[in-house]
């Protein structure tokens, strides 16, 4: 689109947290280097990045990282460049085959490749053994008990990311672990049964938690348990590997699969962050070759995850070296990413699930039933499937 002289140059968008924008920056500068093509990004909150609308970036910006649950929409209007005349099939075909679970599935529609999926993250477990000296619980069901120990002890509490989108992550992590209900299609979100059991969990668990869950999203959190005494363990957040790696925060964090519910293995929700091209953008193909830099294997196993980033390729997770720099970050997580959960992400999804959001949070603070808040949820649901004729 062109820097302030009117010279070519991409620009580009990404979110506000080292593992977001440093590798970003880094291999921005390496490409521009190979390629002669400055690519200058500019960096938006993590609030931003769940729930601002692409149409006020597209128009500004040539390459976006941004969240999966956008894509429905972001087709359907037209918004992004669909990759497969920008990057090579053959790198399309290795990325699809290197997947971390759902993570290349989150940015396909309608038979299009949308994004290419740089980063991947979902819902592990944080702990730091050495405040309680012994292992976390393995289930949801214990949890209640452990946070209520470690509160009674008045040493490090159990804490959770209590923003209101980070309750209804978790609600989707417990449900989809369930096994059974968590529907997302036509006849409603969650089965009402399976979907009151995961919130009386959550409420049980709620009043022995860090007061500061209620203010804390994860990157909050995690900045809280790694440079503090004051949490010992969070069953379930999206994981962030710079927080297992010497140095990042004066104490280390260590990551495993979150909790199992009633003998189930966690089926942790997906996250992570995709990059795309604006259809607005007047120069596409030297965006896709930035894409193809950044999303290629000896990037995401090397300059990537070497600048703090948390890679999309399954190589990366793999990859020895990158797992002795982060404390086994990837090897102790990845086989519950294959089983990770994806979210819908039909047109409207992004303003229902603000929206529900906002109803679990009032449950598990106590202003609102969870029967009521599921039957609102549902309806709204319904309008948002009707709307966007599924």
């Amino acid at each position: 689109m062109g820097d302030d002289q009117g010279r070519p140059c991409l620009r580009g968008t990404t979110w506000g947290h080292p593992r977001g924008y440093a590798p970003i920056l880094v291999t921005a500068e390496a490409h521009a280097r190979r390629s002669g093509v400055p690519v200058a990004f500019d960096v938006r909150s993590l609030q931003q990045f769940a729930d601002q609308p692409l149409t006020e970036l597209t128009g500004r910006y040539d390459i976006l990282v941004f969240d999966h649950p956008f894509i429905g929409e972001a087709a359907e209007r037209g918004l992004l460049e669909p990759l497969e005349e920008l990057v090579p099939a053959a790198l399309l075909a290795e990325l699809a085959a290197n997947s971390v679970g759902p993570s290349w599935e989150s940015y396909q529609w309608a038979g299009s490749t949308y994004a290419l999926p740089i980063d991947t993250a979902f819902h592990v477990s944080a702990h730091r053994r050495e405040l309680t000296g012994q292992a976390p619980p393995q289930d949801w069901a214990d949890a209640a008990e452990f946070a209520s120990a470690c509160a009674r002890s008045g040493g490090a509490r159990v804490a959770l990311p209590l923003r209101a989108i980070d309750v209804w992550c978790l609600f989707v992590t417990l449900c989809a672990t369930a096994g059974e209900g968590l529907l997302c299609g036509t006849a409603g979100v969650v089965e009402h049964g399976t979907g009151l059991r995961a919130l009386a969990t959550l409420r049980q668990l709620t009043p022995h938690l860090h007061p500061g869950s209620w203010q804390w999203d994860p990157i909050q959190l995690l900045d809280a348990m790694s440079s503090t005494d004051e949490i010992a363990w969070c069953p379930a957040l999206f994981g962030y590997v710079n927080y297992a790696t010497t140095g990042f925060r004066p104490r280390l964090v260590r990551f495993a699969e979150a909790p199992g519910w009633n003998g189930r293995l966690s089926r942790p929700v997906i996250g992570g962050a995709g990059i795309a091209i604006s259809a607005r953008s007047t120069m596409k193909r030297a965006a896709g070759e930035y894409l193809q830099y950044v999303a290629s294997r000896p990037v995401q196993c090397g300059a990537y995850p070497a600048a703090g980033g948390q890679p999309g390729h399954r190589a990366a997770w793999q990859d020895e070296h990158v797992n002795a720099c982060s404390h086994a970050f990837y090897e102790d997580t990845l086989a519950s990413g294959d089983r990770a959960f994806l979210r819908p992400r039909l047109p409207g999804f992004i303003p229902f699930q603000t929206s529900a959001a906002g109803l679990l949070r009032a449950v598990l603070a106590g202003g609102l039933s969870a029967e009521a808040a599921l039957t609102a949820i549902d309806a709204e649901y319904h309008r948002v499937v009707a709307a966007a004729g599924q």
